[in-house]
């Protein structure tokens, strides 16, 4: 049984790992959206971070909007506020904002294409997310120093965890790639002397110059993941008003990367991030700004921040060592289903650990199938453990119903160890007894008569032998045999063995009453012997039939004390008078000689 529960076990086990693993490197979303889930709730155990000095964020927002007294933001206002911040010392500028038509007044795109011109630092977006995209136009183009797609690409559930991959068309002959807006900011401050072209050979990394930024997923190009520095709110930011009015403190732009975007609610440039999955416009720190998102994602890359996946070899050994344990709990260890419960979750808890301080290293393991497999391995764990402990159940109850009380029956069950299957040498204390006159009054009777008799007798007496915490071991004709301390050990076994005599002497009286006024003459009474000694108790037979009983001289023993004992007597030996001589009356008798024995034995009859 314990064989094939763990060949079940094991089984199981190697149906999920397997389907599980499949299923999750053939991009499974289910396992996918719980690795999602993984690495949001990590963000939000580590909290935010400080985002350092050197980029901040002017903000177009409602206020500035409205102190400018503008509908919609123009041209010349952008051209005003590059040539400020150029002015200012600000080493990049960075534009969240298309400009790829025609402005109906021409002064507007000719003061934009000046201010670019002059400032000479200023990286413009694209947009790729139609057929034909949108890129700024020529005048814009040949004075800006980059250009990045603009488009962010959340994940299913609409949440924004990564950088896309570059772009890549054909241009001519060869094929080109486009960068994502904050890889090329990136790399117009980490590389400022000249063009870098992405290396795209590798599936594991984009390389640029010295940079190698991972691949969220070895196994598809899904895009490079944002270090979030935190909520919405977390850089610095500057409402662009103060920015057209010179408002500018000593400073506050000097030398660092400065991203032009929207902030306000109305034009719905906000997504969903690690930091919080809310939606409500009033709770706008569960969500961020798309030029935040470009904020993060240039911290990221700037400051080598990256998160790269733990790589697929290792996390199969780590599955595999972690199902091994989790099998190793589940059919080696002989806990209850709660403690393997618990023991699971401290393993689950354990992992979820190791791989928080992996996070934290800049390693992010996606870990679901672990997570899944381990609580597979639980479940199946668990479930053959049920099967086999009913199995059980119904074995223990089908082979000790009959011998001992139903309360024994369920120690039995609940505690294993006191079973002990198989012949092993006890001290017990053994009783037998036996109807006197049985024989020639069953010869008066008919035969139905006789069957209710013994019915009824041997029912009260069991339910005796029950109380007292007695074994039944068998009926031998109209004898009772029971021994007492197994499989259910107590000290005062022998005790407990008077005990049942006497009340059984009792018994016997009351049923007489009751046929007599029953009309039946059913005159006749027991005899009872009781031993005390070291005999061989178990499983005895043969492999196809065996009964739980007793054998060994000590039982002869009772068994030859019963004989000599009269009607009404409880017969004792010496070594059960020792075990009870202070608890009962007791007279000694004068030695008997019994059958099988050299010498007179001594009895005791017990008197109450």
């Amino acid at each position: 049984m314990e064989r094939d529960r763990k060949i079940l076990v094991i089984f199981f086990a190697v149906i999920f790992v397997v389907l599980f693993l499949s299923t999750y490197f053939l991009s499974s979303g289910t396992l996918v959206r719980a690795d999602q889930w993984i690495l949001d709730r990590f963000f939000q155990m580590r909290g935010a971070i400080s985002p350092g000095e050197d980029i901040v964020i002017v903000a177009l927002d409602p206020v500035s909007r409205q102190k400018m007294q503008r509908k919609s933001w123009q041209r010349a206002d952008f051209a005003r506020a590059i040539e400020t911040l150029t002015a200012a010392g600000a080493d990049l500028i960075a534009v969240d904002v298309l400009f790829a038509v025609p402005d109906p007044d021409p002064s507007q795109d000719e003061a934009l294409r000046s201010a670019l011109q002059n400032s000479a630092n200023v990286i413009l977006g694209s947009d790729i997310s139609r057929d034909n995209p949108a890129v700024p136009l020529p005048a814009f183009r040949e004075q800006e120093i980059g250009e990045g797609f603009l488009n962010i690409l959340p994940d299913e559930d609409g949440a924004v965890r990564t950088i896309p991959p570059p772009y890549v068309k054909k241009s001519g002959q060869e094929y080109v790639s486009d960068l994502p807006f904050s890889v090329q900011v990136a790399v117009s401050r980490l590389f400022p002397e000249g063009e870098i072209r992405p290396d795209l050979t590798h599936k594991d990394y984009l390389i640029l110059g010295d940079l190698k930024i991972p691949n969220s997923r070895a196994q598809t190009a899904s895009g490079f993941w944002i270090n979030f520095t935190g909520p919405s709110g977390n850089f610095e930011s500057i409402p662009f008003h103060r920015v057209l009015e010179g408002h500018l403190q000593t400073n506050e732009i000097q030398g660092k990367i400065v991203l032009i975007g929207s902030m306000n609610p109305a034009q719905h440039d906000y997504f969903k991030v690690p930091f919080g999955h809310e939606e409500s416009l009033e709770s706008r720190i569960q969500s961020m700004y798309g030029v935040e998102i470009h904020a993060n994602a240039i911290h990221t890359l700037l400051h080598r921040r990256f998160l790269a996946p733990v790589n697929p070899g290792t996390m199969y050994l780590i599955l595999g060592i972690v199902s091994v344990l989790a099998i190793w709990l589940a059919i080696g260890v002989r806990w209850n289903a709660f403690l393997i419960c618990g023991a699971l979750l401290f393993v689950l808890f354990g992992i979820w650990i190791a791989f928080y301080a992996l996070f934290l290293r800049g390693r992010f393991a996606a870990g679901a199938p672990v997570y899944v497999s381990v609580v597979a391995i639980g479940i199946a764990g668990l479930v053959a453990r049920q099967v086999e402990e009913s199995a059980k159940r119904r074995y223990i109850t089908q082979l000790f119903g009959r011998y001992v009380a139903p309360n024994v029956v369920e120690q039995l069950i609940t505690n294993r160890d006191l079973l002990q299957l198989g012949g092993r040498k006890q001290r017990l204390t053994i009783f037998f007894s036996d109807i006197r006159g049985f024989t020639s009054m069953s010869e008066k009777l008919p035969p139905e008569d006789v069957s209710a008799l013994l019915n009824e007798y041997f029912s009260c007496m069991t339910r005796i032998v029950f109380k007292h915490g007695g074994t039944l071991d068998k009926f031998i004709g109209d004898a009772v045999m029971a021994f007492f301390g197994n499989p259910v050990y107590f000290e005062n076994h022998a005790e407990r063995a008077v005990l049942m005599a006497l009340e059984m002497k009792e018994e016997m009286e009351r049923l007489k009453s009751k046929w007599t006024s029953e009309g039946k003459n059913h005159s006749f009474d027991i005899g009872m012997g009781i031993n005390t000694g070291d005999v061989v108790v178990g499983n005895l037979g043969s492999t196809d039939f065996f009964d739980y009983t007793v054998i060994g001289d000590e039982v002869n023993l009772a068994c030859r004390i019963e004989s000599v004992a009269k009607r009404g007597q409880v017969l004792i030996s010496t070594a059960t008078y020792e075990e009870v001589k202070d608890k009962f009356e007791i007279v000694q008798l004068e030695p008997v000689q019994l059958k099988g024995k050299s010498q007179p034995v001594e009895i005791y009859e017990v008197l109450r």
